[in-house]
């Protein structure tokens, strides 16, 4: 028999991480690591000890950090290209090369014929930046520059610096890569009043990103956090035309948050929608929100949806209305024989917790299988319920089960082979 008791409550309690952390910008970082930063093209390729290093020339056209050595010259940059994140660079192609001394090591000295005056790449492939032609190339550099320049000769003048910053940020969004265009997602909440200043080139910008295929979804996602975050409201028509499932519900989110929300009878049509993922984001919109009035619906999209996926988002979100009205449904959930959506009931009803839920896992208690009544005790005692709670006590009294007797009086893992 499975386990039930720590098990169970390990799967009740997991901790809810949040779907967009925001991650750290990287340029500065970069720039601050690197002892090179120049404007690159890879001269020529060599693959040492069957390919495991790579050595490239790095023809360095323009050099922006520190700016004092002759330009153009070739350096020797080594790279492991059977470790995590090495840099896969073409032949003949262009971009923006932030390097720093060879770490050596004696395999390297072994390997090398000259294994002084090297270089490498900081942090493996982000140290490389490589663009698909003159134009991304022109795009990419103009940002690390900029931030170059700004920490070169930074003014005094706030004004003038809040502009510069601001110029950077813009700049960052619009680079044809997505390490710049991430740091320019989390410079925009740097600009002080952006949703009353925004201009007319900057919301292009902004709407280029949201339908960019160069940044990946995740990335995108982040960015309609802030579109919404920051008020951002001549965004709302670059937002409607964002159709990707796997954006709807962060976009619908942000809608909601900008006054734009998707009507209720535009949320039912996308329940019968073919793509398991908009069915799933019209569930959790609709609960979040008209949460009284659309459990009914969504509680039928929790029982008859032909994705499991489906239906396990729409048992947390109806968790996470936190209402006594979400509770008969999570109920039926619990007792049938899916064990990954007995458990997702579970979380829900956590959630929602107090006596509302405390009631239901004491009803759930004598309705089901052995193991749904069972898993039901467990549930209900890690609500922190005690032996003394009138509902333990009637379990305790009335119930046939000697495994949950043994539960009671010895605690979860008694009659479970631990």
């Amino acid at each position: 028999m499975r386990t039930l008791g720590a098990a169970a409550l390990v799967v009740a309690t997991l901790p809810l991480v949040p779907a967009n952390a925001a991650s750290a910008p990287r340029l500065p970082e970069l720039l601050r690591r690197a002892s090179t930063v120049g404007i690159a093209r890879i001269a020529a390729i060599e693959e040492i000890d069957h390919g495991r290093i790579r050595v490239y020339d790095v023809a360095v056209e323009k050099e922006l950090k520190p700016g004092k050595a002759e330009s153009p010259r070739t350096v020797r940059v080594v790279s492991m290209a059977d470790q995590p994140g090495a840099v896969v660079a073409d032949a003949d192609a262009n971009g923006v090369a932030f390097l720093q001394p060879l770490r050596r090591n004696s395999y390297l000295d072994k390997h090398l014929a000259t294994p002084h005056g090297l270089y490498e790449f900081v942090d493996g492939r982000d140290g490389w930046l490589q663009a698909t032609d003159a134009g991304a190339l022109a795009a990419i550099a103009a940002p690390v520059e900029a931030t170059v320049e700004q920490s070169r000769a930074p003014t005094a003048d706030a004004a003038a610096r809040s502009q510069r910053r601001r110029a950077v940020v813009f700049a960052l969004l619009s680079a044809p890569h997505p390490l710049l265009a991430e740091d320019g997602i989390a410079g925009l909440s740097s600009i002080a009043g952006l949703s009353g200043s925004l201009n007319e080139q900057e919301s292009g910008v902004i709407a280029a990103a949201l339908s960019s295929s160069v940044l990946p979804l995740s990335s995108r996602e982040r960015l309609i956090g802030e579109i919404a975050e920051l008020d951002l409201k001549k965004l709302i028509g670059a937002l409607q035309e964002l159709k990707e499932p796997e954006l709807q519900r962060p976009v619908w989110a942000a809608l909601r948050k900008l006054g734009a929300p998707v009507s209720q009878d535009a949320l039912r049509d996308r329940l019968k929608s073919d793509e398991p993922l908009v069915r799933s984001a019209a569930a959790r919109e609709m609960l979040a929100a008209q949460p009284s009035e659309a459990i009914p619906e969504v509680a039928t999209t929790v029982l008859r949806d032909r994705d499991q996926q489906v239906r396990l988002d729409a048992i947390e979100a109806l968790g996470e209305t936190r209402l006594s009205e979400a509770v008969p449904p999570l109920e039926g959930v619990f007792v049938r024989e899916n064990l990954d959506e007995r458990q997702a009931a579970a979380r829900a009803l956590r959630e929602i917790g107090g006596d509302v839920a405390a009631d239901a896992l004491h009803r759930l208690a004598f309705v089901g299988s052995a193991e749904s009544q069972r898993y039901a005790v467990v549930i209900l005692m890690s609500l922190g319920v005690g032996n003394d709670d009138r509902r333990v006590r009637d379990i305790a009294k009335r119930h046939t089960d000697e495994k949950i007797a043994d539960m009671l009086e010895h605690g979860f893992e008694a009659g479970h082979g631990h």
